[in-house]
């Protein structure tokens, strides 16, 4: 229930794009080691109730570490968890950025081991 699109949790009709948003917390647990139970006073079923709901109803969402926002992988994970499923990406596009965002990194790792000597 933690990781539930909103679509899901109302019953409303659903697609693969609510993988999507299942997807983008997962990622956010993994990234910041931070769990959503975290967000929540206990973990009970009336907890993860409520805290569904909030999602659903109050467009709840994990804060985004301070300073990270405009950062592309950041910015990747809030389009996955947008309240309108429409507005989320692909699958296809979260892997394409996620590629993207590996190879700066490696290309940025490499540049930082170039020694110049003069």
């Amino acid at each position: 229930m933690l990781y539930m699109a909103p679509e899901v949790y109302r019953r409303e009709p659903y697609d693969h794009k609510c993988d999507v948003f299942s997807f983008g917390l997962v990622a956010y647990e993994a990234l910041t080691a931070q769990l959503l139970t975290d967000f929540m006073a206990e973990e009970t079923m009336d907890e993860c109730i409520g805290h569904a709901m909030k999602v659903a109803y109050e467009a709840w969402r994990p804060p985004v570490p301070a300073g990270s926002g405009q950062l592309p992988l950041w910015q990747l994970l809030r389009r996955c968890w947008s309240a309108d499923p429409g507005e989320r990406p692909s699958m296809s596009e979260v892997v394409a950025v996620l590629t993207a965002v590996q190879e700066g990194h490696a290309a940025g790792a490499a540049a930082s081991r170039t020694c110049c000597v003069m």
